[in-house]
């Protein structure tokens, strides 16, 4: 993690990451068949997604794409 100025703050170790996406201070990111939420400032860390047909998913500041074979399943997500 880094500051708003490039400067290295802390290492988070999250092994098995397949894809990220950063917005604002979250961290989410897919590991195996769940979607996970990391507060970069807090380090608390929730399953917001888990299914085994999953094969991509997407995510903005209030929806959740998720992608499973021919499918698309869109969340809206709670402030």
């Amino acid at each position: 993690v880094f500051d708003n100025y490039g400067a290295f703050i802390r290492k988070i170790p999250e092994p098995n990451i397949s894809k990220f996406n950063v917005i604002d201070a979250i961290i989410t990111f897919r590991r195996n068949n769940d979607i996970l939420m990391l507060n970069k400032e807090t380090l608390e860390l929730s399953k917001i997604y888990s299914d085994t047909s999953m094969t991509d998913f997407s995510i903005t500041e209030k929806k959740l794409y998720i992608l499973n074979g021919d499918s698309l399943h869109i969340y809206k997500l709670n402030p």
